[in-house]
Order: C-alpha cells, then sequence, then structure tokens
C-alpha cells in the first residue's frame, strides 16, 4: 500500500485558522490592555485629587481662623522655597502663587465645586479645581498631571513592548498546533487527490493517531477504499467475462444467420431473405452496442490501457476530415479544417480519433443540406484545444445536462441512426486522458464542442 506525504507547506485551512485565532487574541489582549490603562489613569488622577485634597484642607484650616494674611505668608513662603513649582493656586483671583502657564482668564471660567483637566499655555496638562476658601472668597488650586501621564505613557510603551512579541509567539505556537491538528485533513485531502488524478485506488491516508476521531475517519477512509478496489477489480473480471460470454455467441449467431442467408437449398424466399438481413443487422447492432458499453466502462473507471505516444494535432485533424470527406458531401455538408502546424501531445492516438471521430459523425448527421461543419486545432495556455463546429440544428435547452449519458437521445435525434453512446465514449475518453469537454449550442443555430488536453499525460 502506498501513502501520500502531506504538504509542508502547511494548509490553506490551517493558516486561516490561525489568522482568526491572532486576531481574537488580539482583540482580547487589546480590551484588556485598555481596561488596565483606565483604571491606571483613574488610579492616578484618583491620587492628584488626594494631593490637591490635602493641601486644600491645609489652606482651609488656615483660613478659616480668620488669618488670611498667615495664609498669604505661608504662600508666599512656599513660593519662595520652590514648593509650589508644580502648582497653580489663585485666592479671589487676584493673588495667584506657583507656575505661571495660565492666562487669567482660563481660570475664571472654572466653576466652584468642579474637577476640570486643563491644558495651559505650555501645552502642559493640569487637574483643577475650585472651592470655597471662607470670609466670602474661593481659592482656585491645581496640580501638575504630567508627571503622571508620563507614567501613564511609559506604562503603554512597556505593556507594547511586552504584548506585542507574546502575541507574536503566540500566533506562531497556534499556527503550529493548527497545522499539526489539520495534519490528518491534509492526508485525507492528499490522498483523495492523489486517487482522483492517477486513478490509483492501492494509495491509503496515513493513520497518525488511531485512537482519535480523524484517525478513525481516516481508518474508515481506508476501508472504503479498499472495498472500491476490489468493487473495480471484480468489475474489470465481469468485464472480460462479459465481453467472452457475450461477443462470441453474438458472432456465431451472425454467423449462423448469414450462412442460413447465403445457402441455396433450401431457398430461401423474399420475406425470410428480408427478416435474416435484418436479424443480421440487429446482431450488428447489438455487438456495437456492447464494445460501446464496454469500452465506456473501461474508460470511467480507469481500466483503459491508454497507449501514449506523440500525436500531431494537425495530421490528426485531417485524418479524421479525410475520413469523413466523403460522408458529408454525400450529405450536402461542406467539412473544413484549420490546424496549425508543429502541435504535439501525448496521447493514445487511436482513442483520441475515435472521440474526436464521433463529434465530426454527430457534427454532419445533425447539420442540413447546404450546411457547415468546422474542425479545427490549436494550442492555448499549454493545452490542445480540439473544436468541433456545426451549423446544425443544435441542442435542446432540457436536452443538454443529459447528452453525455448512455444511450441518452433528444427528441430531434431519434429520427436518426445511432446508438446514443457517442457523446458517453467522447467525455469517457476525453477525461482518461485527463483532459475535459465543453459545449455551446442553441436551437437552429449549431453546436461547437471543445476538447481540452494537457499536451502532456497527467498518467503515463
Amino acid at each position: 500500500m502506498s501513502s501520500v506525504p502531506t504538504d509542508s507547506a502547511g494548509s490553506a485551512t490551517g493558516r486561516l485558522l490561525s489568522l482568526r485565532l491572532g486576531v481574537v487574541l488580539a482583540l482580547a489582549i487589546l480590551a484588556l490592555v485598555i481596561i488596565v490603562d483606565q483604571l491606571l489613569g483613574r488610579s492616578l488622577a484618583d491620587r492628584d485629587r488626594d494631593l490637591i485634597g490635602a493641601r486644600l484642607e491645609n489652606y482651609q484650616r488656615i483660613a478659616g481662623h480668620g488669618e488670611l494674611d498667615k495664609l498669604f505668608g505661608v504662600l508666599d513662603e512656599e513660593q519662595r522655597g520652590g514648593l509650589l513649582d508644580a502648582w497653580i493656586i489663585a485666592v479671589a483671583n487676584d493673588r495667584r502663587y506657583g507656575a505661571s502657564v495660565w492666562q487669567q482668564a482660563s481660570l475664571r471660567e472654572i466653576e466652584t465645586g468642579a474637577w476640570q483637566s486643563l491644558a495651559a499655555t505650555d501645552g502642559s496638562r493640569w487637574l483643577v479645581t475650585r472651592r470655597p476658601l471662607g470670609a466670602g472668597m474661593d481659592m482656585l488650586i491645581g496640580l501638575d498631571a504630567t508627571p503622571r501621564q508620563s507614567q501613564r505613557n511609559e506604562y503603554r510603551w512597556a505593556i507594547a513592548a511586552l504584548v506585542l512579541p507574546l502575541w507574536l509567539l503566540a500566533v506562531l505556537l497556534m499556527n503550529q498546533v493548527s497545522r499539526r491538528t489539520l495534519r490528518p485533513i491534509r492526508d485525507l485531502s492528499d490522498t483523495v487527490e492523489s486517487i482522483r488524478s492517477s486513478r490509483d485506488l492501492s494509495a491509503r491516508v496515513q493513520i497518525r493517531d488511531p485512537a482519535s476521531e480523524l484517525g478513525r475517519l481516516a481508518a474508515q477512509v481506508n476501508g472504503m477504499l479498499i472495498t472500491i478496489g476490489d468493487l473495480v477489480t471484480g468489475m474489470r473480471e465481469s468485464l472480460d467475462h462479459v465481453a467472452h460470454d457475450l461477443r462470441t455467441p453474438l458472432a456465431r449467431l451472425r454467423l449462423n444467420l448469414e450462412q442460413q442467408l447465403i445457402a441455396t437449398d433450401p431457398a430461401l424466399t423474399p420475406a425470410q431473405a428480408r427478416a435474416l438481413g435484418d436479424s443480421i443487422e440487429e446482431c450488428s447492432r447489438i455487438e456495437a452496442i456492447l464494445r460501446a458499453l464496454l469500452e465506456i466502462a473501461e474508460a470511467e473507471y480507469g481500466l483503459t490501457r491508454l497507449q501514449y505516444s506523440r500525436v500531431d494535432a494537425a495530421r490528426l485533424v485531417h485524418e479524421v476530415a479525410e475520413l469523413y470527406q466523403f460522408v458529408a458531401e454525400e450529405a450536402g455538408v461542406s467539412l473544413h479544417t484549420a490546424a496549425k502546424e508543429g502541435i504535439e501531445l501525448e496521447a493514445d492516438e487511436n482513442r483520441l480519433r475515435q472521440a474526436l471521430a464521433n463529434l465530426v459523425d454527430n457534427a454532419v448527421k445533425y447539420t442540413p443540406r447546404g450546411g457547415e461543419v468546422r474542425l479545427e486545432a490549436e494550442s492555448r495556455n499549454g493545452e490542445l484545444l480540439l473544436s468541433v463546429a456545426d451549423t446544425g440544428v443544435g441542442i435542446d435547452p432540457s436536452d443538454r445536462p443529459h447528452i453525455y449519458e448512455r444511450l441518452f437521445r433528444g427528441d430531434r435525434s431519434r429520427g436518426s441512426s445511432g446508438l446514443g453512446l457517442g457523446l458517453s465514449l467522447v467525455r469517457a475518453v476525453v477525461e482518461a486522458h485527463g483532459g475535459r469537454i465543453t459545449e455551446t449550442s442553441a436551437p437552429e443555430q449549431g453546436s461547437r464542442f471543445e476538447i481540452r488536453l494537457p499536451q502532456r499525460p497527467t498518467s503515463p
């Protein structure tokens, strides 16, 4: 049993999962940092309020005894001692102490009893309040909050320097964890893709942890592959038996009928001769149906052994056109080719000629007298493009989903000869080469079938 190596570059699902988890983690960390920053800012502001409140209470106690001159003396002494450099104090708006970074008008706008954070003329931030002092006067007192703001900024930079590397490390760890977690899924995907491209049912999904859910899934898929492989093997054997058990009796029956048709003793009546001729034709028809069905089944189930060789696309197109030239002339249909020289690909030439001939046969058959069939070949984006276009009756829109089904015949084709297997066989051969077939059609305007084949085989 063969196994398929995992994708070392990781999976898109793992990267997407890591990205989403990283975004969620980043948002959670950002929300936490904002909350902590707000709490820190509030704590620093409460500390400044306590400092202001303690100093204000001391001044109010001095002024409460009617000793305003003593209060002014204390303020003058503190001013001279440099104790008020980080403070702003104004008594009755006419006597000011401390820093001189305020305009008089801005101080008068502060309401009594309110706490306000204001910007001074030098850009610094201050926490300021106005409170009653007694004797009909009030005091405006403020503290420079710039040092606390600097502490807060330092905290922010420290948090960023700490959180960002941790976040990146967490994202890397999540990426590794997601890759390891999703590795069994990549194994499964790689195995399915290998089977789809190579049609090798011996490939198996690697089971990394049999006890896990994904391990059990891998074991179930392997069991299913074994069952499918057994069924395909049985089908191969059944096809061989069908070919032997049906083709030989049909050949004998047709031979006996032909011998009876040419026998002179006893002489056959015209009616008997016609009956034998019809029977021989029906035997040939049954043999053709059986042969086509077997070829389609072999191609669809990957049992066809393609004989790859270098195929000249232009020569192939001209050969098929030459094969149907007489048929087209008899039907009154002009057959044209357009193929660039020098286009080659690796393919089974006989199978490819068979598929192309089926398309040309249908085009000539369903194109009325005076119409045109065009067969072209060109290289486009590393692919060989073979196209067969006609000016015939076209395909009814209701029939288009079914035209590749076995034995399907649309209403427009009921009156013509055919087995209803041509397009089924064409698609099976094209897909066996790793290609694809598409069609465009409109009623009474004609149809165009395009075969796209890789110019190198996908499964040698």
